[in-house]
């Protein structure tokens, strides 16, 4: 009987050619349920997919794949009778909190910025005062 996580090949999937499915496997997403498992922002890594696409290419694969088989296309044990949906829950947790810290550090960064457009902005208002000052010394 043919291994059911490896058995379907990546053309299998809608919108996966064989050029796409090619570069997909170089990048490691070389079976169906890895690419139902995958982070959208890790598969959009694969030249030629955006994250919308991947996104999409991420949904296909998922219909693609029986419940629980997609958790285990990394892993080398297992059963598939056992889809341990906790695991699942743990990734999904920890991909919130690494969304969340991305958050947090883009506000800082943000917060950065503008403290740095507003520090410039009032440097070149100085700069403006001092001309205007050196003109009127000039006149007198």
């Amino acid at each position: 009987m043919a291994n059911p996580l490896t058995s379907n090949p990546l053309t299998s999937i809608k919108g996966i050619g064989p050029a796409l499915a090619e570069r997909m496997a170089a990048a490691g997403f070389d079976t169906v349920p890895k690419v139902a498992d995958a982070a959208t922002d890790a598969l959009a890594q694969v030249q030629g997919l955006s994250e919308a696409t991947a996104s999409k290419v991420i949904t296909a694969a998922q219909s693609a794949v029986p419940d629980g088989l997609a958790m285990m296309a990394g892993s080398s044990g297992g059963s598939a009778a056992s889809p341990a949906p906790d695991d699942r829950l743990s990734r999904l947790e920890a991909r919130v909190a690494e969304l969340e810290s991305a958050v947090v550090k883009a506000r800082k960064e943000a917060k950065k910025a503008a403290g740095r457009a507003k520090a410039a902005e009032k440097a070149a208002a100085r700069g403006t005062k001092s001309k205007k000052k050196k003109n009127r010394k000039k006149k007198k």
